[in-house]
């Protein structure tokens, strides 16, 4: 509820934002399985999907369902995770100690990735990119505070 609280703008991943926002498309993203190089020597490195049920799986609390992974080919898995936690940053920071296996949106964990902090996994079997969407209410005349914010972003992300 925007109006009820307060809010000028909202963006989104996974959760769709109501139907009587503006809604823009702002940028793609897609989910990244990953561990630490020090959890793979340890625990060995999944080579399929069905491999996930024997390691340790780091999940978000707010997925739905929280202990299924989903794979473009059809596959899903049933995993018990080790650790449900309800902030992606955690989990993320438990991945880079050698915790487990995350799967996080590859804007978290791009940077650790290009240094080989973590290691994709399975990258194979991952769904498609999805849509990142910015969400305001629908307006005559926008606010210039809301305005320059969408703008701004949009100018730094190249998505005009």
């Amino acid at each position: 509820d925007l109006i009820g609280e307060n809010i000028d703008v909202l963006l989104g991943v996974s959760v769709e934002g109501p139907p009587d926002l503006i809604r823009r498309s702002i940028v793609t993203t897609r989910y990244v399985m990953c561990a630490a190089p020090c959890y793979l020597k340890h625990y060995g490195t999944p080579k399929k999907p069905q491999d996930l049920i024997k390691h340790r799986y780091i999940t978000h609390s707010m997925r739905e369902p929280a202990d299924k992974l989903f794979f473009n080919d059809a596959k899903e898995v049933q995993v018990k995770p080790v650790l449900w936690l309800n902030d992606a940053q955690s989990m993320l920071t438990c991945a880079l100690q050698g915790l487990g296996i995350v799967k996080l949106h590859d804007y978290m964990v791009s940077e650790a990735l290009a240094k080989k902090q973590l290691v994709e996994i399975l990258a194979n079997h991952h769904a498609t990119e999805q849509p990142v969407y910015l969400y305001y209410q629908p307006s005559r005349y926008l606010q210039p505070k809301i305005r320059c914010f969408i703008d701004f972003y949009l100018e730094k992300n190249n998505k005009k």
